[in-house]
């Protein structure tokens, strides 16, 4: 066995305890209730197939991704446009296909494409550097405009936050901050005013109190589950608050429950091993020559913290409610797959090699 085998290996086996690890947190947030297996059941069916791509993509030489990035890219613009005319729309939303029963969400399917198309622009450095610039911008328009759309704030930030780590690590501030000044916050000022939910979720989090039955209640469930659970939590299969009254315990509310479940050591152990998974891939880019597969496994590590770190500042109370998921811990097929088809990805660039002896400098 050589060792990128073992590396893939290595990786599926973390992957699966850490799955595995999803499905009990699943469990316990819905331990109480009629059928307290439906969920993470599902989950760990999930998961085995989730496992298998992995494995399957991670052997896929990264060159063939490479050569594929813009019919990649080019597919999940357009399932992202036709989830707007075609998609089953849940609580307002328009983000999901409802195939046989079996919801598909888009815009965590498009994470991966997203992250490869824009790393390649990244990497042309024969390219002028303003015409690398517009093509990184433009497609991070292209493909958080049409989450907006959805509407979909949340994932909009997520795939936002993509294009800004390729930015910067291709060394691009100036249009980073350009970006963000000029066009992301007044993007997301007009989202607020357009839509009332927005709104209200806003005037809840910052009042929780005086919108109790209302916008504020979730961020009150937060609150009262995060104590519940102390210092070291309740019994596991026995959260009391995240089977009762935490909307969403199971997927947009996960952390708070694994907090009700394992208190506030369990919380910490938690970040501390999201941080270490983004230190891996950091570890992994460094020792990648390819300066395209370098900045892909850079900015998924990157976005895989980042997006648990937003769910945390949510459940937490320290930002407003928005629905996004733990990856890998939260229930939902969509995220979980989208994650091991990223990890996948990114398992087969870290055994990249350039296609030419180019002297490029590491810059992450």
């Amino acid at each position: 066995m050589n060792r990128n085998e073992q590396t893939y290996l290595s990786a599926a086996l973390g992957l699966t305890i850490l799955g595995l690890g999803g499905c009990l947190s699943i469990y316990s947030a819905r331990a109480l209730g009629e059928n307290p297996f439906h969920y993470s059941f599902r989950q760990l069916v999930w998961l085995i197939f989730g496992i298998i791509l992995f494995l399957v993509l991670s052997r896929i030489p990264f060159g063939i991704y490479k050569s594929c990035a813009r019919y990649l890219g080019g597919a999940a613009v357009a399932a992202l446009l036709l989830v707007l005319f075609l998609g089953t729309p849940i609580n307002g939303m328009h983000g999901w296909f409802s195939l046989g029963g079996v919801l598909l969400q888009p815009s965590e399917f498009a994470k991966a494409p997203f992250l490869l198309l824009i790393s390649g622009f990244a990497a042309k450095t024969q390219w002028p550097e303003r015409k690398r610039a517009l093509y990184l911008a433009g497609s991070g328009m292209v493909f958080c405009g049409l989450v907006l759309l959805e509407p979909d704030f949340g994932s909009a930030t997520v795939f936002f936050l993509g294009l800004a780590v390729v930015l910067c690590t291709a060394g691009y501030f100036r249009t980073f901050f350009l970006l963000f000044g000029a066009l992301a916050v007044p993007t997301a000022v007009l989202f607020v005013l357009k839509h009332e939910y927005a709104m209200k979720r806003i005037a809840g989090y910052w009042n929780p109190d005086s919108h109790l039955y209302g916008a504020g209640w979730h961020i009150k469930q937060f609150q009262y589950t995060l104590a519940h659970g102390g210092v070291f939590g309740s019994e596991w299969g026995g959260a009391l608050w995240s089977n009762a009254y935490l909307p969403l315990s199971h997927s947009d509310s996960a952390f708070a429950s694994i907090v009700e479940s394992g208190g506030v050591a369990g919380g910490l152990l938690m970040i501390a091993g999201y941080l270490f998974v983004g230190w891996i891939f950091r570890r992994m880019a460094l020792r990648t020559e390819d300066a395209e597969a370098r900045i892909f496994i850079f900015s998924t590590g990157v976005l895989f913290t980042a997006q648990a770190l937003l769910h945390i500042g949510v459940n937490t109370a320290l930002l407003p409610p928005t629905g996004l998921t733990l990856p890998i811990f939260s229930y939902g097929g969509s995220s979980l797959f989208a994650t091991m088809i990223a990890f996948g990805m990114a398992c087969s660039a870290a055994g990249s090699r350039p296609l030419f002896c180019e002297k490029d400098e590491k810059t992450i």
